[in-house]
């Protein structure tokens, strides 16, 4: 399979602190660059009431006098400032900076983080508590503060109360992070908190007690982790022998009769699923074993998730345990309000308590968008019936509310609007599987396209098959739109041929690299572009893939008549797949600059304005006005009423 690399030109540089640099990237063998760096280390400080912290250059700073003002405020305002994208840099800085740290700086620090602890938003918590295993703040200069308590100079109670907040803190580490048990200074916690105790200078028992129970937590964890760590070493392995022993094994059924959308049996039962081993090296049998052994990994990459995150919720019902759920979201107090008819279905409207979830920014969170999978239960999941989000508005979302649409027909009987449910999303989008799962479905094997190559593994690429056609000859290319003006006249001359009839698959007779303003590396790409069915081009950013890609697509929708012939098909479009809209955005806005008709952008989420104009439900409508403006007055007018009449109808079904 022929693969063109592009290389990062090589930088160099020098400076210290913060600068610039410029780069010159070239493709494969010739990387040069300059970097140029100036600045200064360090940052400004300050002595501010009693304590004194350093600076970083941020848009938010955390000296001792904003800390103090902080520590006056709510837990939830703490947390959500503390973890704000304004201010988290610095919250950041303010953990992992090594420099010496007074004595007074560490008890406020204390105190804040404390107080953040009792913040109603787990989410923001977690990205704070997050920040301190492994920081310099819980490994240096807190540990070296607990080891000198008997000279700190705090008061009897001050220092209790201290202690207390430390005490906080380790509990919600070890309960949230147990992995991190390691990184707490819970022995220095506990030495300085003895040495106290016996000496006198702490009569408060019940806080020993607290500190012994935490060495106890400690231990208990780690022994914990050791023996999951086993068995998930175990289960890794036994894994990997099943899979790899169903390798050349049959399997139980066609995976075109498995539904897309995962079963009662496929969250509860814990049998292990049919798998087979994706190869990454040789070939597959042949083109049934390809397509069952991607649509069942592809179905397990998204059920899993589903299933071992209820599986752990159900572990925890009952128990003392807490902690984040890395797998699936649950909402508690889930209301079915009423239905609603629209004109994709029957949806309905429920609402969700959103409590612990007030400093979530909606428009900017991955909860709940369109397409999410949902779990509904009212029985600690011993049944459920499964959903996906239809409708998500920015103020009904705030409220608790949103819109799901029942994955089968029937599941919305077995649910009553009186009920209280609780409701799991997965973190795996459904959506973006959906789809692909039910093409896979679709296909037959006969119709896989380049399976010489994705299937069988064959090297050497054959060219397109409209290169090959014996009838017309050897197929020509008019290059004229990628070449640089200044090398047409020449070429044409020392050719003997014009550049508008380049033989395609005749190497030789093409212009030069530097006639059509691209390196050696950039050149071989177009080239196997051009004459091979089967091409990858890859390299790191700032080679030039895209800069190709758009010179491919200019030279193939200028030469449209030698390959969209309409023998087979009455057209053949170019399909243009990207990993984001933007980027999606970015390479249909270069096609529209030397090719602005016949651009169809699919999918509703465009940021440009000259895309919406060529989104597929922007001509939709436009195909729809013409229709509408052709159909007699009175008739029009005799739809418009009929629509009016269903709406109203609609409505009151809604509300009723």
């Amino acid at each position: 399979m022929p693969v063109w690399r592009g290389q990062r030109g090589r930088e160099r540089g020098n400076g210290r602190g913060i600068g610039s640099g410029r780069v010159r990237e070239y493709g494969e063998g010739s990387g040069r660059g300059s970097g140029r760096g100036s600045g200064r280390a360090g940052g400004r400080g300050g002595r501010r009431r009693g304590g004194t912290l350093e600076r970083g250059n941020f848009e938010v700073n955390l000296g001792f006098s904003e800390l103090q003002a902080l520590e006056t405020k709510t837990s939830d305002e703490i947390s959500l400032h503390l973890t704000s994208s304004r201010c988290f840099p610095a919250t950041e800085y303010l953990l992992k900076q090594q420099s010496v740290m007074e004595d007074h700086c560490i008890v406020l620090i204390v105190s804040v983080v404390t107080k953040a602890c009792d913040c109603d938003c787990s989410e923001n918590l977690l990205k704070l508590l997050n920040l301190l295993p492994g920081s310099s703040f819980l490994n240096s200069h807190l540990r070296r503060y607990l080891n000198k308590l008997s000279s700190s100079g705090l008061s009897l109670a001050d220092l209790s109360v201290f202690l207390r907040n430390v005490v906080k803190i380790v509990n919600e580490l070890l309960r949230r992070f147990p992995s991190c048990y390691a990184d707490l200074p819970v022995s220095d916690l506990y030495c300085g908190t003895r040495m106290l105790s016996d000496t006198g200078q702490l009569a408060d028992d019940a806080l020993v007690t607290d500190v012994d129970e935490i060495m106890k937590l400690r231990i208990e964890k780690a022994e914990e982790l050791k023996r999951k760590e086993e068995e998930e070493r175990q289960k890794r392995k036994e894994s990997r022998r099943h899979t790899g022993m169903n390798d050349d094994a049959n399997p139980p059924e066609n995976f075109r009769f498995l539904p897309v959308v995962p079963t009662q049996e496929d969250i509860l039962s814990g049998e292990r699923p049919f798998l087979r081993k994706n190869k990454i090296d040789g070939s597959y049998h042949d083109a049934e074993h390809y397509l069952d052994v991607q649509f069942r990994l592809l179905r397990e990459d998204f059920v899993r998730p589903l299933r071992e995150g209820i599986s752990r919720l159900l572990e925890r019902i009952g128990s003392s345990k807490v902690g984040a759920h890395q797998d699936i979201r649950l909402y508690n107090n889930v209301r079915l309000l009423y239905p609603v008819c629209t004109s994709n279905g029957l949806r309905y409207r429920i609402k969700f308590d959103n409590s612990k979830l007030r400093h979530v920014r909606w428009e900017n969170s991955k909860r709940l968008i369109f397409g999410s999978l949902m779990c509904l239960s009212k029985d600690n999941f011993g049944s459920f019936v499964l959903a996906t989000v239809a409708n998500r508005e920015l103020w009904n979302i705030t409220q608790g509310i949103v819109d799901i649409q029942f994955i089968r027909l029937y599941d919305h009987a077995e649910l009553e609007g009186g009920d209280v449910y609780q409701m799991v999303e997965s973190t795996a989008f459904f959506e973006a599987y959906r789809h692909v799962l039910e093409g896979l479905i679709e296909i037959y094997p006969a119709d896989l396209p380049l399976q010489n190559y994705i299937v069988n593994c064959q090297k050497d690429v054959e060219p397109p098959s409209y290169l090959n056609d014996s009838l017309q000859g050897p197929v020509t290319f008019d290059l004229t739109p990628i070449m640089k003006a200044s090398s047409r006249q020449s070429w044409r001359s020392l050719r003997l041929r014009t550049v508008s009839n380049v033989p395609v698959l005749d190497l030789a007779s093409w212009p030069s690299a530097e006639d059509l303003g691209l390196d050696d590396s950039q050149f071989k790409a177009l080239q196997m572009a051009l004459t091979k069915e089967f091409t990858v081009i890859q390299g790191p950013p700032g080679t030039g893939k895209t800069y190709i890609g758009l010179k491919i697509a200019s030279v193939l929708l200028h030469n449209m008549g030698k390959w969209d012939t309409g023998r087979r098909m009455k057209h053949r479009p170019i399909l243009v797949v990207c990993y984001t809209n933007h980027a999606l955005d970015q390479f249909l806005e270069g096609i529209h600059q030397f090719h602005p008709k016949g651009i169809v952008r699919v999918g509703g989420r465009s940021q440009s304005d000259i895309m919406k104009a060529c989104s597929l439900s922007q001509l939709k409508h436009e195909m729809h006005e013409v229709r509408v403006n052709s159909v007699p007055v009175k008739i029009r007018a005799g739809w418009l009423q009929l629509k009016a009449l269903v709406a109203l109808e609609i409505n009151r079904i809604s509300w009723h």
